[in-house]
């Protein structure tokens, strides 16, 4: 029976041709959201409210997407602001924020199992604090502070907060507490703080020596929302423009030749007080969506225009699965394929280096990723995925200058 299902399987792949459908831009009419962040996981996009506390979720299969509401509002909680995803889980942020100068208030971070858009867990930040991003390392959360330059620690299995975790010297408070900030999937923190970005070094959630980044091409970096390719060893960031009547929001590109040096450069402008923005691959192209939360007509700098719109920017088609890696990867082969839990990956390489290996299920969700230092010539390394579910996977091995990929089957 398994050999006859695997068989059915092998066919679909191979004789249909099914593509999803291309999202458009996503708008919410509701007139008190004002969206702040988002994640995307399994094609639904999570967007928090600025304005009225909710979170939305908008199912990118679906043609138009049209918000749904994931979670409403908490009683004594104004604002929700960073949000996050693993697949499974769903972090979101809920702040009082006082923006004419005061105290804030009460803040927390959620937790939701996605599948049953129940409440799993919460735990209060320091008082006065204003939670703006959150990330997930090694089963514990980080929140940055909008309001000083920190960041807390979340252990959601003793169920504590490290409010002292990692600050620095380097953070002037005066400038700024904590701007944009991203995990980049294999050993630190991108973080925006004084005009200038910073990388964190993190291991066994002991935080390591902080180092300023150069980037090459932009003389200041101001992210608020900020996202992370990993295949492409890549960052995109928005900078909001809330002080300015005019839409004078901007995205720009980093690309990294290592985790401290970069170049930039421009890749949209126009927008209105652009806060969140998310990289997303569907239908064979890349995209990158990019909240206008219109946040300075709160204050009358800006006037509402309705409705709230995530723009959408196409970054093109994702680059064709033959193409290789600085033309130097000559073969890839993964035995035995099928497998039940453990493969061995043979990769052929006319030139080493270092290079990003990620697998990914059915409906692109990245479930695995790991970085590679490999050799001239034949390497070996085995991937256990003994956790994951039956069914087709599709691998990559990349860096910023392509990738190869292929496909697997786990069978149990």
């Amino acid at each position: 029976m398994k050999k006859f299902l695997l068989n059915v399987f092998i066919l679909l792949l191979t004789t249909l041709n099914v593509v999803a459908q291309l999202p458009s831009n996503l708008t919410s009419d509701d007139m008190d959201f004002f969206p702040e962040d988002i994640v995307i996981a399994n094609n639904i996009a999570y967007i928090s409210g600025l304005g009225d506390g909710s979170l939305k979720m908008f199912d990118l299969n679906m043609a138009p997407p049209v918000g749904e509401t994931f979670a409403e509002a908490e009683a004594g909680y104004t604002q929700r602001w960073g949000v996050k995803s693993d697949g499974t889980k769903l972090l979101s942020i809920l702040d009082n924020a006082d923006f004419g100068g005061g105290e804030s208030g009460a803040a927390k971070l959620v937790e939701y199992d996605i599948a049953s858009k129940t409440k799993t867990g919460e735990w209060d930040l320091p008082a006065g604090s204003i939670g703006h991003t959150v990330s997930i390392v090694d089963g514990k959360y980080y929140v940055t502070d909008f309001g000083s330059p920190r960041i807390f620690e979340v252990d959601p299995i003793a169920g504590t907060v490290n409010d002292s975790w990692y600050t620095s010297t380097d953070w002037d408070p005066a400038i700024s507490g904590i701007g944009g900030t991203i995990y980049d999937n294999e050993g630190g923190f991108y973080v925006s703080q004084g005009n200038k970005l910073w990388y964190l070094p993190i291991s066994g959630g002991t935080p390591g020596t902080m180092q300023e980044v150069t980037v090459e091409g932009l003389d200041a970096i101001d992210a608020d929302g900020i996202t992370w390719v990993d295949s492409q060893n890549t960052m995109y960031y928005a900078t909001n423009d809330t002080g300015n009547p005019d839409d004078a929001g901007v995205v720009y590109k980093l690309v990294f030749s290592d985790a401290t040096n970069a170049v930039g450069n421009e890749v949209a402008s126009g927008f209105d007080d652009s806060s969140g923005l998310w990289y997303h691959e569907m239908g064979g192209n890349a995209y990158l969506y990019v909240l206008e939360s219109q946040f300075g007509a709160l204050f009358g700098i800006n006037s509402f225009e309705p409705p709230f719109n995530i723009a959408l920017i196409s970054l093109g088609e994702i680059i064709s699965s033959n193409t290789q890696v600085f033309e130097s990867v000559t073969n890839i082969n993964v035995y035995p394929n099928p497998f039940k839990q453990v493969a061995t990956f043979e990769i052929e390489l006319i030139q080493g280096g270092n290079f990003q290996f990620q697998v990914f299920d059915i409906n692109g969700m990245e479930v695995s990723s790991k970085r590679l230092t490999l050799n001239e010539g034949i390497n070996n390394f085995t991937y256990d995925g003994s956790l994951l579910a039956s069914g087709f996977y599709s691998y990559r091995l990349g860096n910023s200058n392509g990738f190869s990929t292929g496909k697997m089957f786990i069978l149990k």
